[in-house]
């Protein structure tokens, strides 16, 4: 039985994972296409990727990181929820998913699975919609 607990844990998770995905997929991005916070200091990178719906708002790209927390809310929910009744441990099931997170080879055994369902919620939900891709990506498709 999940617990209240896990699903905030989950949810947070979600949550600072689509603000760090947000700041990386903008800082790979051509100069010209870089929101301003890009250049800014890391204070400020981090400060953006913790308000990432107010500022993919800004940016128009709202919808596209809301399929990316519903991804990540769907996946690590998942993930986390098994470690944590595995490990039985909070700590370590967190600290399980950001290594997993950082680590160059193995990060793949998370991405693949949050890129196939925010593929089919993009698809599904976000398209159906009316969404529009963000310009960044619409340019990387050239």
């Amino acid at each position: 039985m999940v617990t209240w607990v896990e699903v905030i844990v989950a949810l947070f998770l979600a949550y600072y994972w689509t603000g760090f995905d947000m700041v990386h997929f903008h800082t790979q991005l051509e100069p010209m296409d870089q929101p301003g916070y890009v250049s800014g200091s890391t204070w400020e990178m981090f400060v953006s990727g913790a308000s990432w719906p107010i500022v993919s708002y800004a940016n128009r790209e709202f919808a596209w990181f809301s399929i990316c927390f519903l991804s990540a809310a769907i996946v690590l929910g998942a993930a986390y929820v098994g470690l944590n009744h595995l490990l039985g441990s909070t700590f370590y099931a967190v600290l399980i998913l950001g290594s997993l997170r950082i680590a160059p080879v193995i990060s793949t055994v998370l991405s693949f699975p949050l890129a196939m369902v925010s593929s089919l919620l993009w698809l599904f939900i976000a398209k159906p919609l009316g969404c529009k891709d963000p310009t960044g990506i619409e340019r990387l498709k050239r």
